[in-house]
C-alpha cells in the first residue's frame, strides 16, 4: 500500500518515524498494523527498515491500548516469519538491524532515543562514531510471557547459525 511506499522514501520515512514515535495510540495503531503486515517489503529497505524498527520499538507500549490485541497478533505473526527467515535477516545489512530491534523489544530493552542509529554519511561525519555509544534502557512494566518464549526461540536460531 501507500504506507509501504512512503516508508521506503528517503525523506518521508523520517516523517513516518516521528509520527510513530509521538502520535497517540488511538491515532497510530492503524498505521502500525499496516506497516507490520507489510514488514517483508520494509525490513531489507534502507529507509523502510528504520520505519519498521520504530514500529517494533513501540509495540509493547501500544499492546496495552484499545486495539492492542490486533497489534499483538500481527507482531507475533511477524516474529514467527522472521524466525523462519533468520538466515536472510542475519545476512542483510538492514534486516539485521530490524532483527536486533525485535530482540531488544522481546528482551524488554530499548536503545536510548538520543542515541538513535545514524542514517547518512553527513550525519555520521558530524557525530564521529557516536552510533557505537548506544545505551540500553529497561522498558517499564512487565513484558508478556510470550515475549520471553519468543526471545528464547530467537536466541536458539541465532546460536544455530554460528
Amino acid at each position: 500500500g501507500i504506507e509501504t511506499r512512503l516508508a521506503c522514501n528517503q525523506h518521508l520515512s523520517l516523517v513516518l518515524e516521528k509520527m510513530l514515535e509521538f502520535t497517540s495510540p488511538v491515532e497510530i495503531i492503524p498505521l502500525h498494523l499496516k506497516l507490520l503486515v507489510n514488514w517483508e517489503d520494509l525490513v531489507c529497505d534502507k529507509f523502510g527498515s528504520h520505519v519498521i524498527q520504530s514500529c517494533i520499538a513501540r509495540v509493547p507500549q501500544l499492546m496495552t491500548s484499545e486495539h492492542g490485541k490486533d497489534l499483538e497478533r500481527v507482531f507475533y505473526e511477524m516474529c514467527s516469519s522472521l524466525l523462519g527467515d533468520m538466515t536472510r535477516m542475519l545476512n542483510d545489512t538492514y534486516g539485521s538491524h530490524v532483527l536486533r530491534q525485535v530482540i531488544e523489544t522481546l528482551a524488554g530493552y530499548k536503545v536510548s532515543a538520543t542515541q538513535r542509529p545514524i542514517r547518512d554519511t553527513r550525519e555520521r561525519a558530524v557525530n564521529q562514531g557516536s552510533q557505537f555509544n548506544k545505551r540500553l534502557t529497561r522498558l517499564e512494566g512487565t513484558k508478556p510471557k510470550k515475549f520471553s518464549r519468543l526471545l528464547r526461540k530467537f536466541g536458539k536460531q541465532v546460536a544455530a547459525r554460528n
